[in-house]
């Protein structure tokens, strides 16, 4: 839940952020035998969880609207 609500958004992170940098810029999908499947890789992705969770907390909120 939440990558595709974070694939919406544009997110900004400051040059102080190298790990969000690398998680955001390296980020990807799960391979097998027949190609790329929808399951996201599960590593180096600890920044970008906590950004999903925000994400998906202010958007019940209602801070962060989806159409």
């Amino acid at each position: 839940d939440g990558i595709e609500l974070i694939q919406n958004l544009t997110v900004y992170y400051t040059d102080d952020s190298p790990n969000i940098a690398f998680e955001y810029e390296n980020y990807s999908y799960a391979v097998d035998r027949l190609g790329v499947t929808e399951d996201p890789e599960d590593r180096d992705n600890h920044h970008m969880d906590w950004i999903r969770y925000i994400c998906l907390h202010l958007q019940g909120r209602g801070v962060i609207k989806t159409i």
